[in-house]
């Protein structure tokens, strides 16, 4: 489910299960009905469609390989969700993060396969992604079909993030170590900067990219999966990425309670 943090209350509020359509979809014409109890969400991004609107997208892994898209409502009794529609993409996708287009439509990162064979915490594609061979790649989707986004093909994709005129793409090529800026649709590469394991990323008030990145190696990223009780505190670090020279300055560091792995940073203030 979605969970709204409330930055000056400091409380924590899971938002109601999303209802029916508040409107014409947003997605896919096919798609008609709401993902259900099965919604499980990965990376979502939150931005104002073009005539306004509040337009949250997430990459969901319930029930169905999808982006779904949600209309956040401001109510007399709080916030809520309102489903819009989904995305399918083509059949063994395995998305992990989504970014809106000024135009319209998005961007989201395809990791791997999704019947990638298993080998204990990891799978066959990121053994080879660690090899150095790519894994996975960009897909756009126009507002009717999902295409490769050209020049996008990394080990492993991770987090994306889209500039704010729509012509760049900061990808995260997590198993290359790299955040790779990508004009588009072109594809040409325009520049890259070296972050270990960069997971997720955020603007912050300046205009850079904020990545978090895992400077764990994954032998101990992977023993986090069989943590059951506590926190996983592999090490990981913060690091601002300028888009316009690439340049990265490392902004945290840390490791161990109360949490370690970050996967996404967002400025709150001078926070």
């Amino acid at each position: 489910s979605f969970a709204l943090f409330d930055t000056k209350s400091q409380t924590i509020t899971r938002l109601p299960q999303f209802g029916a359509s508040a409107g014409p979809p947003w997605g896919d014409a096919s798609c008609t009905t709401p993902p259900g109890p099965a919604f499980s969400p990965h990376g979502i991004d939150l931005g104002r469609r073009a005539d306004g609107q509040w337009q949250l997208l997430a990459v969901n892994h319930g029930g169905r390989e999808s982006v779904e898209f949600f209309q956040l409502l401001e109510e007399s009794e709080g916030y809520r969700l309102a489903w819009r529609g989904c995305a399918l993409p083509p059949p063994d996708s395995h998305m992990n993060d989504v970014a809106a287009l000024p135009a319209g439509g998005f961007v989201a990162t395809h990791m791997y396969p999704r019947g990638s064979p298993s080998l204990g915490p990891f799978n066959l594609d990121l053994l080879k992604g660690m090899l150095g061979f790519d894994t996975g790649y960009v897909l756009h989707w126009d507002g009717e079909r999902f295409e490769v986004a050209a020049g996008t093909r990394a080990p492993y994709p991770n987090g994306i993030q889209v500039s704010p005129d729509g012509k760049t793409l900061f990808v995260n090529a997590y198993l290359a170590g790299e955040v790779r800026k990508i004009a588009f649709p072109g594809g040409e590469l325009l520049g890259k900067a070296r972050v270990k394991g960069p997971d997720n990323s955020q603007w912050d008030a300046e205009g850079r990219l904020l990545v978090a990145s895992h400077t764990a190696g994954l032998v101990e990223l992977g023993a986090c999966f069989g943590i059951t009780e506590g926190a996983c505190g592999a090490a990981f670090a913060i690091v601002a990425v300028d888009p316009g020279s690439m340049e990265a300055q490392t902004i945290l560091e840390h490791r161990g309670a109360p949490m370690g792995a970050a996967t996404v940073a967002q400025q709150v203030g001078d926070d």
